[in-house]
């Protein structure tokens, strides 16, 4: 880990992946699974590394596999469980779908973090990308509420949060791309054949 500011990595690996039919985290890109890129960039960058998932094919990775608190509760859950498993204030998050994600666009977010602020979260092509983000644990008491009155919708839950959202520079654009089906899969397996 880097100098400064303390900070743990938060990889969600627990969704149903219905759309792609096979656990995002374990897809196979340039022979190592998507997790392992994931926790890669992660690791020079942070304290301590939480996949949360209910699968214990995670055990086998670098970081500490984390239960589900609320089952089926989506991303909102996912942060929940991991944000309660933290004892860092800031923790850098992701989705297991970012397979492409560097230490050079994580630095992005952890450069912007400013006090005030529950969520720091990129911004791409117009789209916020509240799945790479850093969140406080400031969020904590908001989520359980949110998770107790069957809020299921992250981007509803980013709403009620001071957020800063930082414009990412085009050119690491590539970088932030989350792979949800068959077919973005086979995109970026040929795109890094060449």
């Amino acid at each position: 880990m880097e100098g400064g500011i303390n900070i743990n990595g938060i990889v969600l690996a627990g969704g149903k992946s219905s759309r792609m039919g096979s656990p995002k985290g374990l897809l196979d890109l340039n022979g190592r699974p998507f997790i392992s890129h994931i926790t890669a960039a992660l690791q020079p960058l942070v304290h301590e590394l939480f996949i949360v998932s209910d699968d214990a094919t995670y055990d086998h990775f670098e970081g500490i596999r984390v239960p589900d608190i609320y089952t089926d509760a989506g991303p909102v859950g996912g942060i929940y469980a991991g944000l309660i498993r933290s004892t860092s204030f800031y923790n850098l998050i992701l989705s297991c779908d970012v397979p492409l994600i560097n230490s050079i666009v994580l630095n992005v977010l952890i450069n912007n973090i400013e006090e005030g602020y529950d969520v720091i979260q990129l911004e791409s092509e117009g789209q916020t990308l509240p799945l790479v983000a850093i969140y406080t644990q400031d969020c904590v008491a908001h989520f359980k509420d949110l998770l107790a009155a069957g809020e299921r919708r992250l981007r509803s839950a980013v709403t009620g949060l001071r957020v800063k959202t930082i414009p990412l520079d085009t050119s690491l654009t590539p970088f932030v791309q989350n792979i949800n089906t068959q077919t973005e899969y086979n995109s970026i397996k040929n795109e890094l054949k060449y």
